[in-house]
């Protein structure tokens, strides 16, 4: 019996122990007002196990049925208002979820997606200096040498200095690659 008096005080004041927190709903608390006769005739009928063939045990059958009745309408207010509080934590739930989701989406836009613009321009000018060096250059050196070996083995001075021409052309167009690619890498991103 004392325990049925220690949960009914728990349910309306609360108990930091088992984890009930204070009732703060005045129509739940209107209905343990109700409730609370009741309670008190059950637990001073059966408060001495001595005294019970003494107890009007229809006048208890009937004050229990009325305690079901009201406590059956308590219970019922408490998962509704539980429900109420699930429904308020799902949407906050929800809102802090579109609030996550708010915040990848600006990371995407403005640090994300610029980074790989820069990595797509770095990349860029990598091909450019690439086929600088692969084609144009390679190409040009290869002339170079060619002319150079020739240069060694001509003797006749007209075709000398004319081979030398050559050299100097492909070494301008030489330096104009290089300068090409000097350029491919100072572009802005």
């Amino acid at each position: 019996m004392k325990k049925l008096s220690n949960t009914n005080t728990a349910l309306q004041q609360g108990n930091e122990e088992i984890g009930i927190p204070e009732l703060n709903n005045e129509e739940i608390q209107n209905n343990f007002n109700k409730l609370q006769p009741h309670i008190d005739y059950i637990l001073e009928s059966l408060d001495d196990f001595n005294e019970l063939g003494e107890v009007d045990m229809e006048s208890l059958s009937s004050e229990s049925d009325q305690f079901l009745v009201v406590m059956d309408t308590i219970v019922g207010q408490f998962q509704k208002a539980s429900e109420k509080d699930i429904k308020t934590l799902m949407i906050v739930e929800l809102e802090l979820a579109v609030f996550s989701l708010l915040i990848l989406i600006f990371e995407i836009f403005f640090f994300i997606n610029p980074s790989i613009k820069k990595i797509a321009s770095q990349n860029q000018k990598l091909k450019e200096i690439n086929w600088h060096q692969t084609h144009a250059f390679e190409s040009h050196m290869k002339n170079i040498k060619n002319y150079n070996h020739v240069l060694k083995i001509e003797k006749n001075m007209e075709h000398k200095e004319e081979l030398i021409s050559f050299l100097m052309e492909e070494l301008n167009d030489l330096e104009i690659v290089s300068n090409n690619m000097v350029k491919s890498l100072m572009k802005p991103a």
